[in-house]
């Protein structure tokens, strides 16, 4: 988990390559994104750019998950992006789902701020990683 954490937050193609299998599957709900196959995921993630990310490890239905906070700079905060579920087979990533939400919507719609704290997980990081409610 480590590993794949370091590999996307330094866009470590290569790395990002080894780790998944060869017909790794990526998806975004509430978005109609789905990506099947390495090249396919990989090529969505390269596109990406390079956001100032920061993120916290957990759990999500028994599976390893990553909150990902992306900074915010009227607020001067990390606010939640996504909640990254992924399924393994041995050592490898074979799916990726990202639930991205929408800040600011009601919980029942999917903000993420508020689903956060249901996955152990702050509504918002500081600058120097110091979680906030």
């Amino acid at each position: 988990m480590r590993n794949y954490i370091a590999a996307w937050e330094s866009r470590d193609i290569d790395a990002m390559v080894a780790m998944l299998v060869a017909d790794a599957t990526f998806a975004m709900p509430p978005h109609p994104h789905w990506f099947r196959g390495r090249d396919a995921v990989i090529a969505f993630l390269a596109a990406t750019g390079e956001p100032d990310l920061r993120h916290l490890i957990t759990g999500a239905n028994g599976q390893p998950a990553i909150g990902w906070y992306l900074w915010d700079p009227p607020s001067e905060r990390y606010r939640p992006a996504s909640l990254e579920v992924l399924a393994l087979e041995r050592d490898r990533v074979s799916e990726i789902t990202a639930f991205t939400g929408r800040v600011g919507a009601s919980a029942e719609t999917g903000s993420l701020p508020d689903l956060f704290p249901r996955f152990g997980l702050p509504q918002q990081l500081t600058n120097d990683i110091g979680a906030t409610t």
